[in-house]
Formats: structure tokens, sequence, C-alpha cells
């Protein structure tokens, strides 16, 4: 398995190292993030701009036992547009009413 530069750190000293300007970082992806607002599915390794956002992507079966992880860029609501939507970053995030100006044509 490869590691980056944090995983190995962290490995040896356990802490990310001086200077990694990360709050949390993903040992799967090695995706570092500083906002205490985002979540990241260790799973599916992608990223949300919230835990709502981060939901919508996941379905139960079985009685809860068995989760799926639906592709964000799939998700639609009953109007067919998007439920969610990935900005620059790759972050996916929920949007309510008017989609700001940066998200048109994104659907």
């Amino acid at each position: 398995m490869s590691t980056c530069r944090l995983c190995a750190h962290a490995a040896a000293k356990g802490w990310w190292g001086p200077g990694a300007r990360c709050g949390a970082h993903c040992g799967g992806c090695h995706r570092s993030w500083t906002a205490k607002a985002e979540c990241h599915c260790t799973t599916c390794h992608r990223h949300f701009a919230n835990y709502s956002a981060a939901d919508l992507h996941l379905r139960t079966h079985g009685g809860g036992e068995q989760v799926e992880h639906l592709d964000p860029a799939k998700l639609r609501d009953r109007n067919g547009r998007a439920k969610l939507t990935a900005d620059e970053r790759g972050v996916w995030h929920q949007f309510k009413g008017e989609r700001p100006a940066h998200w048109r044509g994104a659907a």
C-alpha cells in the first residue's frame, strides 16, 4: 500500500507532523482538510461540505446492516436536478432553493 509523507510521519510519531496544515487526513486516499464542517467518506473517499450532504450518498439495505455508497453526481431530486454538486476542490455540496451562480450549468 502506498503512503504519503503525512501517513508515514503519523505511523512513526503518532501525529501528522510539523507543517502538516491539516485538521484531518485520510490514510486511504491521502486527502487532507481543515474545515470542521466537512465530512469525508472513508469507504468511497468522496468529500462533502457537511454531514447532510454526505448522508444523501448513503442507502441502507437489510434493516440497515448493508450500506451502499451512491455516486453523488447521479443523485437527482423529483424535478431531475442534481441534489449534490462538486466544487473546484471536489467537495460535494447540497443546495436548497436557488443555486449559486458558479453552480449554474453543472446539472
